[in-house]
């Protein structure tokens, strides 16, 4: 399930103080729409803080994300 929401809210909610592992993957979706997924996780126990997917507009720029829901 995806959410419209911005992904303004999480970052405050983040210390500043800690670093995060970031991971991104790309993909071309069969109709060429290109796709990318961000993870950030908890580098102590590898939990998703948070997860968004954005795609890729004609025009060559990343749209705004959406926020995947954690299950």
């Amino acid at each position: 399930m995806l959410y419209g929401r911005s992904t303004d809210d999480w970052r405050r909610k983040m210390p500043d103080a800690k670093t995060y592992h970031y991971e991104v993957f790309k993909c071309n979706l069969d109709t060429e729409q290109q796709v990318m997924v961000q993870i950030f996780r908890d580098p102590e126990n590898g939990r998703v803080l948070h997860s968004q997917l954005s795609f890729k507009s004609i025009e060559g720029s990343w749209g705004v994300p959406y926020q995947l829901d954690k299950q």
